[in-house]
């Protein structure tokens, strides 16, 4: 029986966690989301340096996205968001109008569902997110009102 030397042995785990340079490789992904890279083009990058998922042959683009949010390498919205076509310095997205109304994003939802927030859906490809009109006289005036009214709403339409 011919057996192996160790230096090509390659012992397969079940977590990333337990891979012998899981720092070094979350270092490396976070490089490479720093420099606008994409989950796509950051597991191109990945499997040409040679690194190697657990249970796997090659880093695939829903592997990084899952590694980018499990490990909290993804600044908020997705990259695209960044792409789409604003009124500067109007339009926020939902996530950022409720940082600048001091109030948490579920309440800035209802206030859109309630009419006290402008708003309107963008898409981009099959995704889709809310942009907030939002002028800065608004925001003081908002920021006076208290976060806590009546019932929530469903919103079933942009209003």
């Amino acid at each position: 029986m011919l057996r192996r030397p160790l230096e090509s042995t390659i012992r397969t785990v079940q977590r990333f966690e337990q891979l012998r340079q899981f720092d070094c490789l979350l270092a490396k992904i976070g490089e490479l989301r720093e420099q606008g890279g994409t989950a796509a083009t950051i597991a191109e990058a990945l499997n040409a340096a040679g690194w190697r998922p657990p249970k796997r042959d090659t880093f695939n683009e829903p592997t990084v996205r899952r590694l980018l949010s499990r490990y909290r390498m993804s600044a908020g919205r997705p990259v695209w968001t960044n792409q789409l076509a604003r009124q500067p310095g109007c339009e926020w997205t939902l996530q950022k109008a409720s940082e600048r109304l001091g109030i948490h994003p579920h309440t800035a939802y209802r206030w859109v569902c309630n009419g006290r927030l402008k708003a309107r859906i963008a898409t981009h490809g099959d995704q889709r997110i809310w942009l907030v009109q939002l002028a800065e006289t608004e925001l003081q005036q908002l920021k006076a009102i208290p976060a806590k009214s009546a019932a929530p709403a469903r919103c079933r339409k942009p209003a």
